[in-house]
């Protein structure tokens, strides 16, 4: 992201709920403050799934309605793969997320690598279809290509 410190300063201002996220496997936990940095409540933990998700954007809308808060910004550190369905969830409900990495250019990096991997995979399939042995290898029950390839490779 090319976005200098001064730019995302000016993202905050007074309509801001600016949220800090813990990400774990299992468990989250946030906390809510105001453009100045004042506590707004205290920490919100909340489980890795789809209720707990729910309860979270409850959470966050009871307290800009309390706050008079227009506009959120999640912070949290992206790391692992537990904060996959958390970014979604934030996505979801417009939540805009200013991390490490913005958590929008993740999902649009991880969801271009994964259609890359995917054709990868396609091409290398259908080049080694063509190699009469891997062809033989692969029609064996429970042996897939990967297995074929690396069986000739070696």
């Amino acid at each position: 992201m090319n976005c200098n410190q001064n730019f995302k300063i000016s993202q905050v201002s007074e309509e801001t709920l600016i949220l800090g996220i813990d990400v774990g496997s299992t468990t989250h936990y946030a906390r809510a403050f105001d453009w100045r940095g004042l506590e707004l409540s205290k920490v919100f933990k909340f489980k890795n799934s789809f209720e707990g998700f729910q309860n979270f954007v409850l959470w966050v809308n009871d307290l800009c309605c309390k706050n008079n808060k227009s506009k959120i910004i999640a912070g949290l550190e992206p790391t692992g793969h537990y904060w996959f369905s958390l970014a979604e969830c934030l996505k979801e409900n417009n939540i805009t997320s200013s991390a490490r990495l913005e958590i929008k250019l993740l999902i649009e990096d991880y969801e271009y690598k994964q259609k890359q991997l995917e054709l990868i995979t396609e091409k290398l399939n259908n080049l080694c279809e063509k190699i009469p042995e891997i062809k033989e290898i692969a029609k064996i029950k429970g042996i897939g290509m990967a297995t074929a390839i690396s069986f000739v490779l070696k």
